[in-house]
């Protein structure tokens, strides 16, 4: 036996009439009601700050993000928990990651010359 989906139990009835404005207009409906309840539940989990700057603040925080390869909102986390965790924000953290993997792989190839 198969089972029916929240949405396809909400929208049987309408599908059912045939008309397709009836069944346009309750999808819509389903979809409103159900972000609204993934928002109050999704506030309950994450919690939300906002910030304002002023013109010049906010070029600054927006062309350092750029430096960093980072949106500004995950720049301005990243930063906060920097500063909270006292360590080092780095600047392009994919290029550093594959400039160890490099020299992971040009160890590796040391050792087996070596042995």
């Amino acid at each position: 036996m198969k089972k029916h989906t929240q949405f396809y139990t909400y929208m049987e009835p309408y599908f059912a009439t045939g008309d397709d404005t009836i069944i346009k207009n309750a999808k819509a409906a389903y979809r409103k009601k159900y972000k609204a309840e993934w928002r109050r539940k999704n506030r309950q989990v994450v919690k939300e700050v906002m910030i304002c700057f002023a013109d010049d603040e906010f070029k600054d925080a927006a062309q350092e993000a750029k430096r960093h390869s980072m949106s500004m909102s995950k720049f301005v986390k990243q930063s906060t928990l920097s500063y909270i965790n006292k360590c080092y924000l780095v600047p392009n953290d994919k290029e550093v990651k594959k400039i160890i993997q490099l020299l992971t792989m040009t160890q590796i190839q040391i050792e087996e010359l070596d042995t």
